[in-house]
């Protein structure tokens, strides 16, 4: 069962509408207002034009979207991600500048950063680890979770 993006896990902002217009003189996009969303439909990463370490531009990349949507890319690039304590590397990520989302693609990090994605029963529930120190690098919960006695 494909989970939609509900999960925003980097930058941890639980009101982040997912649709949010743009300032064409925008500087900086916040964490807060376009967090990172979880997806495991999605093949690439996407964000936006500001958040690249370096950045190269492509030809005509055209993503589909739902219900037969599209947007073009106009770059693709790395990212590393505001994680507290560890470097998370985004690699290969497309660049919408149009975009209002930033997405993760569950497969894509976890082929290329060593790192296991898990949801919890309720769908807002989605925590990071690494693979080999089983540490947990990001996390957000609808509810705190319950410490066990």
């Amino acid at each position: 069962m494909r989970r939609s993006p509900k999960q925003p896990l980097i930058g941890l902002s639980r009101a982040a509408p997912l649709i949010t217009p743009r300032q064409p003189n925008e500087d900086a996009i916040s964490l807060e207002t376009h967090p990172f969303y979880c997806d495991t439909g999605a093949t690439v990463h996407i964000s936006l034009d500001n958040d690249f370490f370096n950045l190269r531009p492509v030809s005509s990349r055209i993503v589909k979207g739902v219900g037969g949507s599209s947007i073009r890319a106009i770059g693709i690039g790395d990212i590393k991600l505001p994680v507290p304590r560890v470097h998370l590397l985004l690699k290969d990520d497309l660049c919408i500048s149009v975009s209002t989302i930033r997405l993760i693609s569950v497969s894509a990090i976890t082929r290329d950063s060593k790192v296991r994605i898990a949801f919890g029963d309720d769908e807002d529930d989605c925590w990071i680890t690494n693979t080999s120190t089983g540490a947990l690098i990001a996390a957000e919960y609808s509810k705190p979770p319950q410490l066990q006695n």
